[in-house]
């Protein structure tokens, strides 16, 4: 089972007890998916179920969401990123919002987490806010950001969603590369085309990990 984020559990740790089980029960694990609700407090508290009782609290609670919100799709639309041609080589740096805005060819990263004793593959749920496949199971996933290699990209997403250390050419493999346009539907890049040139990983994992331990 996800667990909330450390940004939303500290938002809601003072708040009254039927709110939080309210957010949990919904399936809300970050900030940004509590804004995706609605745009105010009274459109985004009936998806919560909660009494009018409790929409005071609620309301003063969301506004802070918004304003955080805000501030992480400000860092997000500024994420520099290097710009590919059509071989993959790279040619240029833009932030995020002139890349999806003109569509441009850029590096993502895929890593599948596999082990081999059990035969089974370790998927995440992804926040209700993603632009791309919002709360769907699937890989670690992530942009590349620019300087960086993917390499170094899959190592750092996978030990931030997954708490997973692994050692490149030893427990993490690059496995092929492949073009991925597709156009974007929901969140601040919306009605934009996400042109992703994605390197696929494999982790190996020696033995299985417990759930409670993620």
């Amino acid at each position: 089972q996800r667990c909330l984020s450390p940004r939303l559990s500290c938002l809601i740790e003072e708040q009254p007890a039927m709110i939080r089980d309210a957010i949990k029960a919904a399936g809300v694990f970050t900030i940004q998916d509590l804004c995706t609700l609605g745009p105010d407090a009274e459109a985004a508290a009936p998806h919560l179920g909660l009494t009018k009782d409790l929409f005071e609290d609620f309301s003063r609670m969301f506004a802070t969401a918004k304003e955080r919100s805000a501030e992480d799709d400000e860092e997000k639309v500024s994420q520099m990123v290097d710009i590919l041609n059509a071989e993959g080589d790279i040619i240029m740096r833009r932030a995020r919002s002139d890349v999806h805005q003109n569509g441009f060819w850029h590096r993502a990263v895929n890593v599948w987490v596999v082990c081999p004793s059990t035969t089974r593959v370790l998927l995440g749920l992804r926040a209700l806010s993603k632009s791309n496949d919002p709360h769907r199971w699937t890989c670690v996933c992530g942009r590349v950001p620019s300087g960086e290699v993917s390499m170094d990209t899959a190592v750092a997403r996978l030990a931030a969603e997954f708490q997973i250390s692994a050692v490149p050419d030893q427990q993490l493999f690059l496995v092929f590369s492949m073009k991925c346009p597709r156009n974007i539907d929901k969140g601040v890049f919306a009605g934009q085309q996400d042109s992703a040139l994605i390197d696929v990983y494999l982790a190996i994992l020696d033995e299985e990990i417990p759930l409670e331990a993620l």
